[in-house]
């Protein structure tokens, strides 16, 4: 508890002390109850009292895990998954939400470069006249187009049209189902089957 600023407690004689009375007799209370039990005797006796919860005690908090707030995301660099608010609202209009975790410098220039007509051509010639060496990553390059892996939408199994005969409202819905589709079969091209991008496009909506 916050105590009272010296020109509030001096207004009246005999303020100060009362105060520190109600302060101690509070803060006694308070010390003999967990931040849990205090939240829900508020709740119970609606008191106006909110915690002052932590990263750990919001991941659990069960609210946000009855409203699915939280998304799992892989890092397979670093061998594990963690969790993050997969929302800022809630739309019935379309998913909104994260797609995948950060990326790292340079990770999706190929999709960015993609979007605006640019090949894996273009982009060993970029490198090259940004660093006045030979392209060190051109036998990657040339796996990736061998493999045929997906770095724009058309590369999908899928279009918008398959997705709104599937029963995807058209709309913005649809563009943003088929960006996370993009970003599912971006880090797994395995995933880039018509059957199972339509089973996870329900999912997804």
């Amino acid at each position: 508890m916050q105590g009272t600023p010296p020109e509030v407690a001096e207004r009246t004689p005999g303020h100060r002390a009362e105060i520190d009375r109600l302060e101690e007799a509070f803060g006694a209370f308070f010390a003999s109850k967990t931040m849990a039990e205090l939240y829900a005797g508020a709740l119970e006796r609606r008191i106006l009292l909110a915690p002052c919860n932590d990263a750990r005690e919001i991941l659990a908090h069960a609210q946000l895990r009855d409203r699915e707030f939280f998304t799992r995301i892989e890092y397979p660099e670093l061998g594990a998954s963690i969790e993050h608010p997969a929302f800022f609202a809630k739309s019935n209009t379309g998913a909104i939400g994260i797609r995948r975790r950060a990326p790292r410098i340079g990770e999706h220039n190929a999709e960015v470069y993609g979007e605006l007509g640019l090949g894996a051509d273009d982009l060993a010639e970029l490198w090259q006249l940004r660093h006045a060496l030979p392209f060190l990553w051109a036998g990657e390059v040339a796996a990736v187009r061998a493999a045929g892996a997906p770095l724009r939408r058309g590369d999908l199994a899928v279009s918008g049209q398959d997705l709104i005969a599937a029963g995807i409202p058209a709309g913005p819905a649809v563009g943003q189902v088929l960006e996370r589709l993009l970003a599912l079969v971006v880090d797994d091209p395995a995933l880039n089957e018509r059957d199972a991008l339509l089973a996870r496009a329900k999912e997804l909506v």
